[in-house]
């Protein structure tokens, strides 16, 4: 007999592996925080599974084919330690990684939950390895690597056409880190559970120096893990937040291509969150600068983590305002120039509720006179005084009679007339007429006053006509007399029949746009009549009959009518004479056109 080693054995074992991890990754059943979509259990079932969850759905998201490092970063997370005298070629230890087991046995359920995906199916509804987060740099996001090596495909052998045809990364989802760089994520624990990670990265081939890519594990309370650092237990060893991880004293570089960090439940008692770094310390640098892989400067990775909420986005930045959703209180509002508290959310300095990207007035609280929603207090009226402050309601603006402080104009009391002494109810006027009043005005502005005798028309109902008035002005309080004298004042018909009453009126001249300027009018509850006297009538007495009486008016009308044709005869006498009248033969001038002469000139003008 002869001693084998069983890598005839463990070679096909551990192919067949990947290919199945290359199929759930192809599948969508592992995956990073994705969209996802409900795939009927019973299309994806064998014939010979039994049944019993047809109605059941599984989640999966779009899947893709992985590259190297994330199926060797998979394999590392799939495996459990071998039995402690088989471990390490029977010398056992804690080890996360030796050089006689490797990573150790492969297990798909160190991997997959697959009790949780049973009860998930049982309930009508399961998302595989929800714990599991992957992320693949050399993930192409249109194509399969086939069309991919297609295109770069020649004439030479298959290594001198890609060295032929350099790749700088166009097309994968990346990022693809030289020298210095770093990249980072941040995840939320899974309750209770342990924490692993695996990274991935290519090596360059010889004499290229290996790539010296670095995992780190960073805790909420500040500590850090690097990959290939354990104690005795096999747990990843925790540094202080101020470690120098550039420092290749205290951390060696490696020639390893995969990295892992083991952080148990009981270490991450009380941790919030966790972030996972990849450090490029040193790319090996090539001719083609930007390139990817052979003779480039950059090179990328892949990193499978297990103890994770997967479709968690606490840590993400949905809104790209450089604020984390669990800790934005706007996680929808992108703020970036507007936060000043770093609370995700634009800022409302005034707190007139009108947040500071869209306030043009940011210091000035506009609350509750903001109708246009500017951040500004309006001036709704336009009179210069903002809503605030304006205590009056500016109708008409104008210049020549500006507001106050506080929007207002000074208001205008209307003047007011009292009458003082007018005829006593059933008076003739005969002789004189007089009326007494009086005009308040209390801010003593100007205005207009007078009395008008108004006969009342018998015939209509409130109709009438003015046959007497006075007016008078005055810019303060003052007392008036007005007084007509029947024999002037009276008309020439006969109005004796008619009741009479006196209309007093006052009105302001404040050429302010607040005045008042309507005219005020009081009319006497007194009527009295008018009675004619003439030198017709001078031989009636007081106590003859109504019937002589009445005749006087008549002898009145009769009196101006005789005197009216004399007048009338007079003038056409004195235009008949006027035109028999001979006067000297002479030249016409033309009606229109006259000459006169100014020293030598002749001026030609109309004949006005």
């Amino acid at each position: 007999l002869r001693t084998s080693s069983g890598t005839s054995m463990a070679t096909p074992g551990a192919a067949g592996f990947a290919a199945l991890l290359q199929q759930m990754v192809e599948d969508g059943w592992i995956s990073g925080n994705e969209e996802r979509t409900e795939v009927s259990f019973a299309s994806l079932a064998p014939a010979w599974e039994g049944g019993g969850n047809e109605d059941a759905s599984l989640l999966l998201a779009e899947g893709f084919t992985p590259s190297g490092p994330m199926l060797r970063s998979l394999l590392a997370l799939s495996s459990t330690p071998l039995q402690n005298e088989e471990r390490n070629g029977g010398e056992g230890g804690f080890e996360l990684v030796n050089r006689h087991d490797g990573w150790g046995q492969l297990n798909l359920s160190a991997l997959i939950d697959f009790e949780a995906i049973d009860s998930g199916l049982a309930a009508g509804l399961a998302s595989p390895a929800n714990d599991v987060w992957i992320h693949d740099a050399y993930r192409l996001s249109n194509g399969t690597p086939q069309t991919w090596l297609e295109q770069r495909q020649g004439g030479a052998e298959a290594l001198e056409n890609l060295m032929a045809h350099p790749w700088n990364g166009s097309g994968a989802v990346g990022p693809f880190l030289q020298t210095g760089d770093v990249w980072v994520q941040r995840f939320t624990l899974s309750e209770n559970q342990e924490f692993n990670a695996r990274m991935g990265h290519l090596a360059s081939p010889e004499p290229t120096a290996v790539n010296d890519m670095q995992l780190v594990v960073r805790l909420s309370d500040g500590r850090i893990a690097l990959g290939g650092i354990v104690d005795s237990q096999g747990e990843s060893v925790l540094h202080y937040a101020s470690a120098d991880l550039d420092n290749e004293t205290s951390f060696p570089p490696s020639n390893e291509t995969t990295h892992g960090v083991r952080l148990s439940a009981e270490t991450l008692d009380q941790v919030e969150w966790v972030e996972v770094e990849v450090r490029a310390r040193f790319v090996a640098p090539g001719n083609i600068v930007g390139g990817v892989g052979l003779d480039g400067t950059h090179s990328g990775f892949a990193l499978a983590i297990k103890g994770v909420e997967r479709d968690s986005t606490d840590w993400e930045d949905g809104d790209g305002d450089g604020i984390v959703n669990i800790a934005d209180l706007c996680p929808n509002q992108n703020a970036t120039d507007w936060d000043l508290d770093f609370d995700g959310c634009l800022d409302e300095s005034d707190g007139d509720g009108i947040t500071d990207n869209l306030d043009l007035c940011p210091a000035e609280s506009a609350l509750n006179f903001d109708l246009n929603s500017d951040g500004c207090i309006d001036d709704s009226d336009g009179d210069g005084v903002l809503d605030s402050i304006d205590e009056c309601q500016t109708l008409v603006l104008n210049e020549i009679w500006p507001v106050d402080d506080v929007g207002c104009r000074p208001v205008d009391s209307r003047p007011v007339v009292v009458i003082d002494d007018v005829p006593n109810e059933g008076f003739v006027w005969t002789g004189d007429l007089t009326v007494e009043w009086s005009v308040s005005d209390a801010d003593g502005d100007a205005y207009r006053t007078g009395v008008e005798v108004f006969v009342l028309d018998n015939r209509t109902q409130g109709g009438g006509y003015v046959i007497a008035s006075c007016d008078a002005a005055s810019n303060a309080s003052a007392s008036f007399e007005c007084r007509w004298s029947a024999e002037q004042d009276l008309p020439v018909w006969d109005i004796e029949s008619a009741w009479i009453r006196l209309d007093l009126h006052v009105q302001s001249t404040n050429n302010s746009p607040e005045a008042d300027t309507s005219r005020i009018v009081v009319q006497t509850d007194q009527l009295f009549r008018a009675e004619y006297s003439s030198g017709f009538d001078d031989g009636v007495a007081e106590g003859e009959p109504q019937q002589q009486r009445d005749s006087v008016p008549a002898s009145r009308a009769l009196f101006w009518g005789f005197l009216g044709v004399i007048g009338a005869c007079l003038i056409a006498y004195r235009m008949g004479s006027e035109n028999l009248r001979q006067s000297p033969p002479s030249k016409v001038d033309s009606p229109f056109v006259v000459e006169a002469k100014t020293g030598d000139s002749v001026q030609v003008g109309e004949n006005e």
